[in-house]
């Protein structure tokens, strides 16, 4: 998976039975790989590896990323999943964006969402709700909306998304029937806040100054 620069890419393996780290399990491991001129490298490959993994070349030349995709694929016999029935307006196959204290890139995916570098996984056949919240907000006021998924695991909130980045990303969930709302929050209550907030600091300035 590229993060939107096509310099760095993210390479996620699916885990079976997870990986357990004290009271923690994941199902994931992700390798971070940096694009880079071709490189060429050699496996050290018995004749034991030759026979059982026929498809195996001696040889490889490219990324390291995309010679190590393929090396796995052989040597695990899995499918690769990858960005296909996403695109924003930029032309990115992920959304950027924060999943608590977590930055990272949202996967639209075939049949799921994969948020990564801390892998969070959802399934469409777990997702019962996507709402949307200050999408109707105007640029001026934000210029990011939040999105929040409701799965059968639990709730996955993230934040910070760019607004032109949200057809796409509606349009994704409509062509893969999945149900959606938008939370609709009035420009006035939040020029209302701001202007609150502004109206007691100059209260507490003005406080301050008598006190001197």
């Amino acid at each position: 998976f590229d993060q939107n620069d096509n310099k760095e890419y993210f390479l996620a393996l699916n885990v079976d039975p997870s990986i357990r780290q004290g009271q923690t399990r994941y199902s994931f491991i992700v390798i971070n790989f940096y694009e880079v001129e071709e490189e060429e490298f050699t496996l050290n490959l018995t004749e034991e590896d030759k026979i059982k993994h026929k498809d195996l070349q001696a040889e490889y030349t490219g990324p390291v990323g995309s010679s190590f995709l393929k090396i796995m694929k052989i040597l695990t016999n899995s499918k690769v999943f990858t960005t296909k029935d996403f695109v924003t307006k930029e032309g990115n196959r992920s959304l950027k964006c924060a999943s608590k204290a977590y930055e990272g890139y949202l996967y639209p995916l075939s049949k799921s969402l994969l948020f990564l570098p801390k892998a969070i996984y959802m399934p469409h056949g777990d997702i019962s709700l996507v709402e949307f919240s200050r999408v109707n907000l105007s640029v001026l006021t934000a210029k990011t909306f939040d999105m929040k998924i409701f799965t059968s695991e639990g709730q996955f909130t993230f934040n910070s998304i760019q607004k032109e980045d949200f057809g796409p990303i509606e349009r994704y969930f409509s062509e893969h029937n999945i149900n959606v709302r938008s939370e609709v929050i009035d420009d006035q209550d939040e020029y209302s806040e701001e202007e609150d907030e502004e109206d007691t600091t100059d209260i507490m300035n003005t406080s301050d100054g008598e006190e001197d």
